[in-house]
């Protein structure tokens, strides 16, 4: 059984998760970010004898600030505005 704490907890969390989507929506209608790249790293992965290497960006919109991480694993989902 959850406590009534913890559920007063999880409902605020939800309520601030939502405003947070509603501002992000005003400031960026129709999640037209414009991502700028903070930050790129090159991380190997091991696959049985052989060493495989992909690019992990940290990109943040110019407006609101939101970060996303995106990799290049199945190709860059995020456009960076240059």
């Amino acid at each position: 059984m959850i406590s009534k704490r913890k559920q007063e907890y999880e409902l605020n969390l939800i309520k601030l998760q939502n405003r947070i989507n509603q501002l992000e929506e005003i400031i960026c209608p129709c999640n037209h970010h414009e991502y700028i790249e903070i930050d790129s790293n090159s991380v190997p992965e091991f696959c049985g004898g052989y060493v495989d290497c992909y690019t992990v960006r940290t990109l943040q919109c110019k407006k609101c600030k939101k970060i996303v991480r995106d990799d290049d694993r199945i190709g860059f989902k995020y456009e960076v505005m240059k």
